[in-house]
């Protein structure tokens, strides 16, 4: 096999052979999972750069670290981690340029190398992007969020090797680490990292004489001879040192009284006792004696040695603590004083040990000494296991709980916990500190537990400046504030889940806004954002009639995490005292962002009120339940009744208002609430988290009660009505569009209501009349209009005269239509019979007469009032003037057997002259479903009943005559009734006489036999 350069003594490589070897030669430099250059092509590259370089050139190696990438191997398997590593590649390549080494060292760490005339501001902002661009979301369930934390070095030109940079880099990749992951921290160098020259010379560990080693330590060695009074027999260098002594004039043996305070010496010789006769080693810290007569700290180690003596003799080592005991009694002190500080207080102290996961509540003595009120309680499991932690809270207490034990340096979160004195359920803000050791391990988090009031202030009284603080809002709400623009102070402040108390009074409201400006992460964002944390904007946008604000963008924390929040601002007036007052809430938002980057579409907001569109929810619906199982979740469609007829009347220019109603519900309902504008007038909320009817019921009523509270002085509050139809399914059984079926049509069975509302649907519930508010493909629609030419059946000619006689009987127009309502339907087998009534304007319709077969319930009171264009099979009826009939196979409503029976629907205009009056309709007629020539005889006499009853509704004869001479042998019937009056009879009774196949005789032997 001969190499690339061999073509000088071998003649010409054959096109095709130079194609494979520089194939070959490609796979050999790139790894073959990501297509970056692998690690020893790297090293190379990287060397000759720096060998290339000037001595005033710069040059920088990026160590990028996937955070999480373990949990993606482990849940989601390894094929999900290789395609990390490949999204990861193609997003760092797209970051650098071609001139740029970019390649992958090995399992999830990458590597960048830049070099040349370089800023320390290009530097940092190519880390700043990485951090920002590499963030991926894998898989179907909750999903797993893989960032990327980068360790930085840079350095001049020189005599620079990869080895030295990737060290330095790897250091500060591991600080980034140690601060919390998804970020970066930099090492500068201003001189070049040169090695010393090795030193030739060479001497053995064993020619070290033991006694300049002892000189040398900083400990002193001691033998201690264990007779009836033990004694010292031996000091080293060292420990004379430590004594002050000359070892020439302090002689030996000594008894050990002469080195031990005598409060300690008792105590000291009990435990080297126990030790000789445990065979164990003795450790003590006690008071040690100086030359100078001063008394200083040891500590002591003495365990047993071989020596040639009548008693047992032990090596001692000691150490002077002396300064480690002034620092623990200092600690001690500042301890103390800080528990009766925080007796003071309502918060109560906690810990965490890391390695075992063991949390530790504390409580306080009288005399402010810490005793632990739970202890060996396993961390976070038991926790949620045995109550301590609401259910509702239950996953997001696990992702702190995971911060804190992969080592987070400080955290902080608010949860539903119990409170132990009464075992009742409240809200608290946690937060704690992380310690660690010298070698930077995290060992132990101390931590805070505080109850939160849940308003700004603590009055009673609500009203618009005295608002409650919502509950939804507190699981992810990291500033709020109110404060008295006019006034520039703060009322009141919440600072990530601390103390409102904690603002200081002095401060001001446009300290407090810059001072969260400048929590900005991107600095385009801050410039952008500016008006939205200065007080004068502010106070120009409420004088611009722009009462709701809000924005989204990138936010550091307190603990140097860059996350998504969403900013919301509401202005108010006092309009006793005319101060503009700002009510600020600024929420995590990190959750929406990954729940919109699983889209596989783009996502689309509604252009007046910000929030997703119809589409965009419904997806995003879609999307969640698929993560999470056997989950139980929610949805409700709530609708703002009278929204439409507010705008529609032009009192009102709609989109501010739109928008208020939009921004107050995102406020109420909080940030693990997927929210969007389904219509003009409806909000389609979605909540993961929320799992039974009652809780949905209390989150929904709360979040009613406080947009009314916020909009009394922007909106008409109190003609506009507040309702929302609500579902709640185990999330592998529910699909967001028949969720969304169920929330609409309780929204419409509710659009009368009187007072705000939340329904559920229910077991008994009947959606049958739902099914005219859609066309389904398996629709068969015919026009009537022949078949009402046709003649009547003698059963036909049997059910009007019933008719017609109920009518007659009625006492009143009620009566008169309800006794013929049900006349038809016993005839039809159908489930309703009903008229609908068209208002004044022909937009909406009433429901006044209905009848309801057996097993059915009434739907009046959800039908009237709704919109005639939400029925297009009844405005064919209007518009084509002739019945129209719908035969529809296997309708939605339908469960069971009868779901493979059709449904049939007939409806009749009532029309007088020139003018539609209304509808007759006829669900579900079970016999004779097409057949309509009855109508023909009866309808005219329906629409003259109103009138005959207005007049008066007892019948004269040539009104009768009239109304049944359509109706052969009726006439004569009529006749002989009227003939028995009061005129004639001074009593007055009714006889009825029934003649079996009366029709029959008609039919076959003529009406004048009949009669």
């Amino acid at each position: 096999m001969y190499g690339v350069n061999d073509e000088k003594d071998f003649g010409a490589i054959p096109p095709d052979l130079r194609s494979q070897l520089d194939q070959l030669e490609e796979k050999i430099r790139k790894d073959s999972l990501s297509g970056l250059l692998n690690r020893a092509t790297v090293e190379s590259y990287v060397e000759q750069r720096l060998a290339d370089m000037a001595p005033d050139e710069l040059c920088a190696l990026f160590i990028v670290d996937l955070d999480n990438f373990k949990q993606v191997n482990d849940i989601l398997g390894h094929p999900a981690g290789d395609q990390a590593i490949r999204q990861s590649a193609q997003i760092l390549s797209s970051l650098f340029r071609a001139s740029d080494i970019v390649g992958r060292l090995g399992g999830d760490e990458f590597a960048v190398f830049l070099s040349g005339r370089l800023t320390e501001q290009l530097i940092r902002q190519k880390a700043q992007a990485i951090c920002q661009r590499l963030q991926l979301v894998l898989g179907d369930n909750r999903g797993i969020v893989v960032t990327a934390s980068v360790g930085v070095h840079i350095s001049r030109g020189g005599s620079q090797r990869f080895a030295g940079l990737y060290q330095s880099a790897d250091l500060a990749l591991y600080k980034a680490k140690k601060n919390g992951k998804h970020g970066f921290c930099i090492n500068h160098s201003e001189n070049s990292l040169e090695g010393s020259a090795a030193d030739n010379s060479f001497t053995p560990v064993s020619t070290i004489p033991l006694n300049r080693l002892l000189e040398s330590m900083e400990s002193g060695v001691a033998l201690l001879e264990m007779g009836e009074s033990p004694r010292v027999i031996y000091l080293s260098p060292s420990f004379y040192r430590i004594l002050g002594a000359d070892a020439h004039s302090f002689t030996l043996p000594r008894p050990i009284s002469d080195f031990v305070h005598p409060d300690d010496r008792a105590e000291l010789e009990s435990e080297l006792r126990s030790a000789l006769q445990e065979n164990r080693a003795a450790e003590y810290i006690h008071r040690g004696l100086s030359q100078n007569g001063g008394w200083f700290w040891w500590r002591i180690r003495a365990v047993q040695i071989d020596y040639s003596s009548p008693y047992p003799v032990m090596l001692v080592t000691t150490t002077d603590v002396s300064r480690f005991k002034e620092k623990e009694n200092k600690l001690r002190t500042a301890n103390q004083r800080y528990q009766a500080a925080l007796k003071q207080t309502t918060q109560k102290l906690w810990e965490v040990d890391i390695q075992s996961q063991v949390f530790t509540l504390f409580s306080y003595g009288e005399d402010s000494s810490r005793h632990p009120k739970a202890s060996g309680i396993s961390f976070p499991e038991e926790l949620i296991r045995d109550g301590w932690i609401h259910p509702s809270s239950a996953s997001h207490f696990r992702e702190f709980a995971s911060g804190l034990l992969e080592g987070r340096s400080c955290g902080h979160g608010n949860f539903i916990i119990r409170h132990q004195e009464t075992g009742c359920y409240g809200w608290a803000a946690l937060s704690y500190q992380v310690v660690f050791d010298q070698s930077g391990l995290p060992f132990r988090a101390m931590g805070t537990a505080e109850n939160l009031p849940q308003s700004y202030t603590e009055q009673e009284t609500r009203s618009v400046l005295n608002r409650p603080l919502p509950e939804a809002q507190i699981p992810n709400l990291i500033i709020g504030m109110q404060a008295n623009l006019s006034l520039n102070t703060v009322k009141g402040y919440w600072v990530e889940g601390r103390e409102p108390q904690l603002w200081p009074q002095e401060g001001s409201c446009s300290q407090a806004l810059a001072r969260e400006a400048e929590n900005i992460f991107s600095a385009n964002d801050r410039q952008t954002l500016a008006p939205y944390f200065d007080r004068q904007s502010l106070l120009n946008f409420f004088a611009q009639n722009k009462l709701w604000l809000s924005q989204k963008y990138r936010r550091v924390d307190g603990d140097g995490n860059i996350c998504w929040v969403r900013y919301t601002a509401n202005l108010a007036q006092d309009f006793f005292t005319g101060e503009i007052y700002l009510f600020l809430y600024i929420s995590l938002w990190d959750q929406h962002y990954r729940w919109e980057q699983a889209l596989p579409h783009t996502v689309v907001r509604d252009s007046v009120t910000g929030l997703y569109d119809s589409a965009t929810t419904q997806q995003l619906i879609t999307s969640l339940l698929h993560r999470q199982g056997r989950k139980r979740c929610s949805l409700a469609l709530i609708q703002i009744g009278g929204l439409d007829q507010l705008y529609a009347s032009g009192s009102s220019p709609g989109d501010h208002e739109r928008r208020y109603m939009a921004e107050a519900f995102a406020v109420a309902l909080g940030a693990e609430c997927v929210i969007g504008q389904h219509t003009p007038a409806q909000l389609l909320a979605f909540f993961p988290d929320i799992q039974s009817k009652t809780e949905l019921r209390r989150r929904l009523e709360e979040a009613f009660i406080f947009v009314r509270l916020v909009l009394t002085d922007s909106l008409p509050m109190d003609t506009l009505r507040l309702v929302a139809g609500a579902v709640c399914l185990p999330a592998n059984q529910a699909d967001c569009e028949t969720m969304l079926r169920q929330a609409s049509r309780l929204c419409q069975l509710l659009r009368s209501a009187s007072t705000d509302q939340v329904a559920f649907p229910q077991e008994e519930d009947d959606w049958s009349w739902d099914e005219l508010q859609f066309n389904s493909d398996t629709d068969h629609i015919t026009v009537h209009q022949a078949e009402m030419a046709r003649s009547l059946s003698d059963s036909e000619k049997d059910v009007a005269l019933q008719v017609i006689s109920s009518m007659l009987t009625a006492d009143s127009l009620d009566d008169s239509m309800y006794n013929t309502l049900s006349q038809i339907g016993g005839y039809y087998h159908a489930d309703r019979v009903y008229l609908l009534r068209l208002t004044e304007n022909q937009l909406t319709i009433t429901m006044p007469y209905e009848w309801v077969g057996r097993k059915k319930h009434s739907i009046q009171q959800a039908v009237s009032g709704m919109p005639l264009s939400s029925f297009p099979f009844l405005n064919r009826c209007i518009q084509e003037r002739s019945p129209v009939f719908l035969s529809r196979t296997q309708p939605a409503f339908q469960q069971g057997p009868e779901a493979e029976e059709p449904w049939y629907f007939t409806a009749f205009p009532l029309i007088d002259g020139a003018d539609i009056w209304g509808v007759l309709c006829i669900e579900n007629a079970r016999k004779h479903p097409a057949d309509a020539a009855l109508f023909s005889a009866i309808i005219p006499h329906l629409l003259r009943e109103p009138q005959r009853f207005r007049n008066g509704h007892s019948p004269n004869r040539e009104g009768t005559i009239e109304l049944s001479e359509e109706l052969p042998n009726l006439r004569s019937y009529l006749q002989v009734i009227y003939r028995f009056s009061s005129d004639h009879y001074s009593s007055l009774g009714v006889v009825c006489l029934d003649i079996p196949g009366l029709s029959a005789i008609n039919g076959s032997q003529g009406f004048a036999y009949g009669s």
